[in-house]
């Protein structure tokens, strides 16, 4: 998993420059990533490989009182889009 947190990105054009990301190598990586979303405040986009984990994720992190929401292609374009807004005006400052 990778976390990306939106207040560390640049964007030069089309291009979206990564200033800070977390490569979450750790046996227990929903704790660690719980861990980094409370030191590190503002909003940010967590990687996962597949929708399931990312649904899952979302769900968990919920349960903990971080609000977060998911965001995949498999998702219909009204549910992207309010993922999205939601997202973009810190409703729900993870995704």
């Amino acid at each position: 998993m990778i976390a990306i947190f939106k207040r560390d990105l640049k964007v030069l054009g089309s291009y979206v420059k990564k200033e800070n990301s977390f490569f979450i190598k750790s046996e227990n990586k929903v704790n660690k990533i719980k861990q980094i979303i409370k030191k590190v405040k503002g909003s940010g986009i967590i990687y996962t490989y597949t929708r399931k984990q990312a649904r899952e994720l979302s769900n968990w992190l919920n349960t903990q009182d971080v609000p977060s929401n998911f965001y995949h292609g498999g998702l219909s374009y009204e549910n992207r889009e309010k993922s999205r807004i939601s997202w973009m005006n810190n409703v729900t400052p993870i995704m």
